[in-house]
C-alpha cells in the first residue's frame, strides 16, 4: 500500500501546481551550465564559412588577406571568434559580441553570424534534456 500512498501523493503534487514555473528555471539552468558549448556551437559554424541561418559567408577576395582559399570565417585575429557568448534569459538566449568588430562585421555580413543554426538548437535540446529531466524529477519526487 506504501507504494500507492507515494503515487497518489506524486500525482497530488502534479495536479496542484507545484512544479508550475520549475521548467523554466531548469530550462536556463541547464543552459547556463552548457554556455560554452553553446558559444563553440556559433564558432563552429563561422569557421564552416555559414550563418545561423546555414547562408554562406563568401570567400576572400584576396589570396594574402587569410593566406589560404578557404570560406569566410570571420578569425583574422580570433579576437571576434572568443567574444562570441550566449546572453541567457530564464529560458532562452541569443548570441552575442562584445568584440569592437562586432558591429561592423553583422553590418557586412549580417545578424545572423551571431547565433545557432535550427541544427545546433535542436542539438543544445539535446544536451540539456537530461539536465531538465533530473531537476524535474528531484523537484517532483
Amino acid at each position: 500500500m506504501e507504494g500507492f500512498e507515494a503515487l497518489d501523493n506524486l500525482v497530488a503534487r502534479v495536479k496542484s501546481g507545484t512544479t508550475k514555473g520549475k521548467l523554466d528555471k531548469y530550462v536556463g539552468s541547464a543552459l547556463r551550465a552548457n554556455k560554452e558549448d553553446i558559444a563553440n556551437f556559433n564558432k563552429e559554424q563561422l569557421s564552416r564559412g555559414e550563418d545561423s541561418e546555414d547562408g554562406d559567408l563568401g570567400t576572400y577576395h584576396d589570396f594574402n588577406y587569410k593566406n589560404r582559399w578557404k570560406p569566410v570565417d570571420l578569425k583574422l585575429t580570433g579576437d571576434f571568434h572568443n567574444s562570441i557568448k550566449p546572453k541567457f534569459g530564464s529560458n532562452s538566449f541569443e548570441m552575442t559580441s562584445n568584440d569592437s568588430k562586432a558591429e561592423m562585421l553583422q553590418d557586412k555580413y549580417g545578424d545572423s553570424i551571431l547565433g545557432l543554426s535550427t541544427e545546433d538548437i535542436q542539438e543544445v535540446g539535446l544536451d540539456i534534456v537530461g539536465q531538465v529531466q533530473y531537476g524535474l524529477k528531484n523537484e517532483i519526487l
